[in-house]
């Protein structure tokens, strides 16, 4: 999934509800947000979508979101997302990285390095 500025949080839980409730997905979830091509998020903006991420814990259960991101702020909001899910929805894992090779690597084999 890319995500590109301006957008607001109800174009992106379309996008994320259709993901999640695609056929593919019933089997395993393994996605991956590019976010380089927006702002950093803001607090508030975790939350909503922990919130979000929260209703579908059935879906994601045992699944891995992969946060791509470009600058430092960035990956710092990402890390925010990653503890904050751990409470939310413990069976699902959320990093954020800065190398596309490493998030798809992190995706497909629970390995980033």
């Amino acid at each position: 999934m890319s995500i590109s500025d301006p957008y607001t949080m109800e174009d992106w839980r379309t996008a994320m509800t259709a993901i999640l409730q695609a056929p593919v997905s019933r089997s395993h979830v393994a996605i991956l947000v590019d976010r380089r091509d927006t702002r950093p998020l803001s607090t508030e903006t975790v939350e909503e979508m922990t919130i979000f991420f929260a209703e579908y814990q059935v879906e994601l259960a045992g699944g891995r979101a992969a946060i791509l991101v470009s600058d430092d702020a960035s990956l710092e909001m990402g890390r925010m997302a990653r503890l904050r899910s751990r409470l939310e929805i413990p069976n699902t894992k959320i990093r954020a990285f800065r190398s596309y090779e490493q998030a798809v690597r992190w995706l497909t084999t629970g390995h980033a390095d």
